[in-house]
C-alpha cells in the first residue's frame, strides 16, 4: 500500500477501515457472512499502521492520531476474533498477532501519558486521545477477562491517568467515554477521586 503524504487523507483513509471493522463484527454477531472477511481486514489494518510508523519515523508526530485509531481499531477486531474462537481451535498466528498488538497499544498508552503529564491535554487531539483511551479500556477487559493480558499496577495507572485527562479536558471527552462504558457494558467507567487507585473502580465488569 502507497502511504499518504496528508496527515488528512490518512486519517480519512483510516477511517474507512474503521467502518469496515465495525460492519464485520455487526454482520459476525447477526450470523450473516461477513462481507469482507476477519483476515483481509486484519492485513489491511496492520500493514496500514506499519506504512504509517515507518513513514513518520521514531520521533515524529505525524500521523499519530490515524496511527492511534488505527490501533485501537485492530485490537478491537482481534479481541472480537479471539472471543468467538474455541481456545483449542485459536490460530496460532492470530495469538501472535494479538500480544503484537496488545504491546503497540500499551506503548501507546505511555507515550500519551508522558505527553498528557509533560504538556498537558490541550496538546493532543481528541480523536487521538479518544483512541488512546478506547484501546486501553479494551486491554484492561482483556486483561481481567484473561485474555492473555498482564498488566502492572503501573501500566493501570496510566490508563487511569490517561482516561481522566480525557474526562476533564473536555465536555465531549466525557460523553464519550459514559457512551464507551455504555457500549461494554460497563459501569462506573470513571472515577472522580484523585487517591483511589484501583482499576477495578475505574472499570467494573
Amino acid at each position: 500500500m502507497e502511504v499518504e503524504t496528508s496527515n488528512f487523507s490518512m486519517l480519512y483513509h483510516v477511517s474507512i477501515l474503521v467502518g469496515d471493522i465495525f460492519e464485520h463484527i455487526a454482520q459476525v454477531i447477526a450470523g450473516e457472512n461477513a462481507s469482507k472477511l476477519y483476515q483481509d481486514l486484519e492485513k489491511e489494518i496492520s500493514l496500514t499502521v506499519c506504512n504509517m510508523i515507518e513513514e513518520a519515523g521514531s520521533t515524529s508526530t505525524k500521523f499519530c492520531e490515524s496511527i492511534a485509531l488505527a490501533l485501537s481499531s485492530l485490537l478491537l477486531l482481534q479481541l472480537f476474533r479471539a472471543t468467538r474462537q474455541l481456545k483449542s481451535h485459536s490460530a496460532r498466528e492470530d495469538d501472535i498477532a494479538l500480544q503484537t498488538t496488545k504491546r503497540m497499544v500499551l506503548d501507546m498508552n505511555k507515550t500519551a501519558n508522558y505527553i498528557l503529564q509533560t504538556n498537558g491535554a490541550s496538546t493532543m487531539s481528541l480523536v487521538g486521545i479518544c483512541s488512546v483511551c478506547s484501546a486501553g479500556v479494551l486491554l484492561v477487559l482483556a486483561s481481567q477477562r484473561g485474555q492473555q493480558t498482564s498488566l502492572t499496577d503501573s501500566d493501570l495507572a496510566i490508563i487511569r491517568f490517561n482516561l481522566k485527562a480525557l474526562n476533564r479536558r473536555w465536555g465531549i471527552g466525557a460523553m464519550y467515554l459514559r457512551c464507551l462504558g455504555e457500549d461494554l457494558g460497563l459501569d462506573g467507567l470513571v472515577l472522580n477521586s484523585e487517591n483511589d487507585n484501583s482499576i477495578a473502580q475505574i472499570i467494573k465488569i
